[in-house]
């Protein structure tokens, strides 16, 4: 499922907050979502969640925590 603009979702990843386009549970519409949108790729997995982001964000800094 494509996010719409207004539903923005962020999930914390190689120390930035990058946006989420897409949620799939099934890999099998997730491959065929990236196939058809060349720049998405898979940026997390929390079973059954597979979470795509554009592959050019460049995400917003997360200060690290102590």
């Amino acid at each position: 499922m494509k996010l719409k603009p207004e539903q923005q979702l962020y999930v914390r990843s190689m120390g930035k907050a990058l946006r989420v386009t897409a949620i799939f549970t099934v890999d099998s519409e997730a491959n065929a979502y990236m196939e058809r949108n060349k720049d998405e790729g898979v940026v997390a997995e929390f079973a059954p969640f597979i979470l795509i982001a554009n592959i050019y964000d460049c995400g917003i800094d997360i200060p690290r925590s102590m």
